[in-house]
């Protein structure tokens, strides 16, 4: 749900960023210019594919289960390698738009080096400065990354935080995607049009649903609807 908090909101900004449209009498010669333009970048599969990636994410009770989030986090970070492969081919640019947003990719790289210090074996000097109980806590629960060295981890559940690591890693894809890949006006209206249409959707269902008074299961999950309106969304925080 944040990944679409986030597109929504880029969308809407960058959308205000635009250029005004052409003339009326020049509108439909500028429009197949620009569609025959899109049809021959390189990364337009890769817009297409990040499109259903965002159409698909609520739906599987919202990313609720490990297999439904791994399946959005794994979509992510391959559509960013599948873009990073086309920049170093010399097949896409870096828009300016990216270049401008460089506080909020400062702040998301900052906070993935703070989790990788959570995983990565650090020495026990380091990590009793910072976390003294960390250190008796990894002895215990971490005793195989003890084998090189007196070595530990900060974290004390590190499979809950590896995880937690994957899943902010994919949301700063998703952020960098919506930068470099709705970089043009078509692409920003189809990106609001999709995110708009899966809100619609979802609410649509919610509501009817809810007046309805379904139950029923959804992905090995019972929904009850009799209660409140709330899609595919089985957890209210999402």
């Amino acid at each position: 749900m944040s990944g679409w908090l986030i597109g929504w909101a880029d969308a809407r900004l960058m959308l205000a960023r635009c250029p005004p449209s052409a003339p009326v009498g020049s509108k439909r010669g500028v429009r197949n210019g620009m569609e025959a333009s899109e049809a021959k970048r390189p990364d337009r599969w890769i817009f297409v594919c990040f499109l259903v990636l965002l159409v698909w994410a609520p739906l599987p009770l919202s990313g609720e289960r490990q297999w439904a989030s791994s399946t959005i986090e794994v979509g992510l970070l391959s559509l960013g390698i599948a873009w990073l492969a086309l920049y170093a081919l010399n097949l896409a640019r870096v828009p300016s738009t990216f270049r401008r947003a460089w506080p909020a990719l400062v702040l998301f790289g900052g906070w993935l080096l703070v989790l990788c210090a959570q995983v990565l074996p650090l020495p026990e000097a380091v990590i009793a400065a910072l976390s003294h109980g960390s250190v008796e806590a990894s002895r215990e629960a971490q005793t195989g990354i003890r084998s090189y060295g007196p070595a530990a981890v900060i974290s004390v559940d590190l499979e809950a935080s590896w995880e937690f690591l994957f899943r902010s890693l994919a949301y700063a894809t998703a952020f960098g995607l919506t930068l470099v890949l709705a970089n043009r006006r078509g692409r920003l209206q189809a990106l609001a049009f999709v995110l708009i249409g899966s809100g619609v959707f979802q609410a649509t269902l919610g509501s009817f649903s809810h007046l309805a008074g379904a139950h029923y299961e959804l992905f090995n999950t019972v929904l009850d609807h009799s209660d409140s309106a709330m899609g595919t969304f089985v957890n209210r925080d999402h």
